[in-house]
């Protein structure tokens, strides 16, 4: 995948795309360790399941094909415990791995936008034990809304 140097993250509801060219788009989901509590560490480490992707935090990275650019979405929970969405532009996550490529879709950087700043899980709240839950989900939905096609396992 072809890495652009020059990166920013901001929160989707302060971004502004003007690319409204539908083209070919490749989505991939990358993956790293969770930060859990010292209990959520403690029960991690019980269950043995460090490489499960469902213990780990979920990025949907978006590059498209004509010129490379290349989108990361993910979902957090600000101070005030609600859900919060970033894009990063300019490169994938530095931290995380690649799991799984999910899939290509046509669609424009502006709509991708669009469609995260509308996602119904903005501004909700998430019980502290499942936070990591809500950002999968919120990345699962994101991918519904881009393209009913796009399923992860």
């Amino acid at each position: 995948m072809t890495i652009i140097t020059k990166k920013t993250t901001n929160r989707v509801e302060d971004c502004e795309e003007l690319d409204d060219v539908i083209g070919d788009c490749e989505i991939f989901l990358y993956t790293k360790p969770a930060e859990f509590s010292s209990i959520g560490n403690f029960l991690l480490s019980i269950t043995r399941n460090e490489d499960n992707i469902y213990f780990q935090k979920w990025f949907l990275v978006a590059r498209f094909s004509r010129d490379g650019r290349v989108y990361t979405f993910e979902a957090v929970e600000n101070d005030s415990g609600r859900m919060e969405a970033f894009r990063t532009t300019g490169s994938v996550p530095v931290d995380p791995k690649e799991k799984l490529a999910i899939g290509t879709v046509r669609t424009s950087p502006q709509k991708l936008l669009s469609l995260a700043q509308k996602h119904p899980y903005n501004g909700t709240t998430t019980p502290i034990l499942a936070t990591l839950k809500k950002c999968q989900d919120w990345l699962n939905e994101f991918l519904r809304m881009v393209s009913p096609s796009l399923n992860l396992p």
